[in-house]
């Protein structure tokens, strides 16, 4: 049986990794180089998993197609590019965003 993953620190610091961020000493940035829009080029880890303003940041960034639903209390979020497609359920919006992000970001 497979445990999904929860929403806190240790699911935003694995989504930071799959985005595109990097830990330097006491603060995240691109591993580029690069500032992420609206962030300053060194700054504390987003709170992707619980705050809904942090997760959209990650459906800004996506380039492909996003559907988002919300059937029997629970959300549906499907990330898209052509020929493939990545899902997650959650409680909540943040955390389906993070475990959709998870998935299409570890290709």
């Amino acid at each position: 049986m497979r445990t999904e993953l929860q929403a806190g620190r240790e699911l935003d610091a694995l989504v930071a990794e799959r985005i595109g961020w990097t830990r330097r000493e006491d603060c995240w940035r691109w591993r580029d180089g690069r500032c992420p829009v609206q962030i300053e080029c060194c700054t504390e880890m987003p709170v992707w998993s619980e705050s809904i303003e942090d997760a959209l940041e990650i459906l800004d960034q996506w380039p492909g197609d996003v559907d988002i639903r919300r059937q029997n209390g629970h959300y549906h979020v499907e990330l898209f590019k052509p020929s493939m497609q990545w899902d997650a359920w959650a409680e909540t919006l943040p955390l389906a965003i993070c475990r959709a992000a998870v998935k299409a970001y570890a290709n």
